[in-house]
């Protein structure tokens, strides 16, 4: 993520794989890009943010969130709190 926008073009490309290809291997396991990138994002970002050089905003942009206000909604929705309060425990 933190080389740039991530897209299911750019995954299958790295992959050497067709988009198709991708979207099907990801069916026959019952989930699809989107949740994926979700489910990377979320444990990705308690790493970040156990980083205190590393600003909120910056870890959202980090993430591929295009503001803090988007990244701080997804991870209240993934731990229950927002990133600003699991910093502070």
């Amino acid at each position: 993520m933190p080389e740039g926008e991530v897209t299911i073009d750019k995954l299958a490309s790295k992959l050497n794989v067709s988009r198709r290809t991708l979207q099907r291997r990801l069916s026959d396991r019952e989930t699809n890009f989107l949740n994926v990138l979700q489910e990377v994002r979320s444990r990705v970002a308690p790493r970040y943010l156990a980083d205190d050089r590393l600003g909120i905003t910056e870890i959202a942009f980090l993430l591929g969130y295009a503001d803090q206000g988007s990244f701080s909604s997804a991870f209240k929705s993934w731990h229950g709190i927002s990133p600003r309060d699991y910093r502070r425990k």
